[in-house]
């Protein structure tokens, strides 16, 4: 049966009649990223890709793929970001919402969510609202013994930008979380310490409190820098993510535990007799999301790979 109405829902959804642009090469505090070593060895990147921000500073075409849940996803977070944003307003502890900035130091522009009255101070306190799916909700707001209380890192570098910006005014941000499906809600109290020069995050939720050493403004800082590096000389930067994980990396996660039991089952003959070689073909289709989902994905893997060869099994996230 032709649709009625849901076909072109879809395609408006896709193909907006109005877009929303963002300058060319502009920064972000949500484009923030980091690099640190992780508990198992090995070089982690956090953050936004350079390489994706490379593609946009030179106002490279997006032709990653498009997909009218994910978009519909974003456009109910923002509603629902509203509708917190009408009740602190009704309860009387609003300052502000939608409040813009630019921070000529790290040529940085951003808006706020909302800004809050702290209880009892009446100290002003950021607030940044972020809506995910029950997937995604592991352990940002219900822990589990695999996923421990505790908000996204990629978010808390965020509110690290917001934090420093703001930092002779504002000592608090909060990571409110909510749960599209459930409608659960978390919360995790961000601040900053200083420590040999270098501001760290330090995070409050009902598990306690957690220093953050590993992450810090500085190496943020330093990240953006070499992008520019890139920009100045017109040289592309190295990949930060993998849309395909090498069959050692694959191998590597099933010896640290850190892959499913469905997918550790299926790989655990080949891996424990030593059937690991990264000249042949995958041990299971899986790499990193941000590849998945990103604006420039045809670009970046033009050489390498043709669209129509990306299994949605490559996703190691859910939206």
């Amino acid at each position: 049966m032709a649709s009625v109405a849901l076909d072109r829902i879809h395609n408006l959804l896709v193909n907006p009649y109005v877009k929303e642009t963002r300058r060319g090469g502009a920064r972000y505090p949500s484009s923030s990223s980091t690099t640190y070593i992780n508990q198992y060895g090995e070089d982690t990147v956090v953050g936004t890709c350079l390489r994706r921000q490379w593609y946009a500073s030179q106002d490279y075409e997006e032709t990653g793929e498009k997909n009218a849940e994910g978009t519909m996803k974003a456009l109910a977070g923002n509603l629902w970001s509203q509708f917190l944003v009408d009740r602190i307003k009704e309860a009387g502890f609003w300052y502000g919402d939608e409040t813009s900035f630019y921070n000529a130091e790290l040529n940085v522009s951003g808006r706020v969510d909302v800004i809050v009255a702290e209880e009892g101070t009446r100290h002003p306190v950021g607030v940044e609202i972020k809506t995910v799916g029950t997937f995604v909700s592991k352990g940002v707001i219900k822990p589990t013994a695999a996923y421990p209380l505790a908000p996204k890192e990629d978010h808390v570098l965020q509110t690290m930008i917001y934090l420093y910006h703001y930092r002779n005014a504002i000592k608090k941000w909060v990571l409110l979380y909510m749960d599209r499906n459930t409608m659960e809600m978390a919360e995790h109290v961000v601040r900053l310490e200083e420590e040999d020069g270098y501001h760290y995050p330090v995070i409050s939720n009902e598990m306690g409190v957690k220093e953050w050493k590993h992450i810090r403004v500085e190496d943020i800082i330093r990240r953006w820098q070499e992008l520019e590096i890139h920009i100045k000389n017109k040289t592309l930067p190295e990949r930060d993510y993998e849309l395909q994980y090498a069959n050692s990396k694959i191998a590597a996660m099933y010896n640290t535990g850190r892959l499913t039991k469905t997918d550790s089952k299926r790989i655990q003959k080949r891996v424990e007799s030593g059937e690991v070689d990264d000249n042949k073909p995958p041990l299971l289709e899986k790499g990193d999301w941000q590849c998945r989902f990103c604006p420039f994905l045809q670009e970046c893997y033009r050489e390498e790979i043709a669209p129509d060869q990306i299994s949605n099994e490559q996703m190691d996230a859910t939206l």
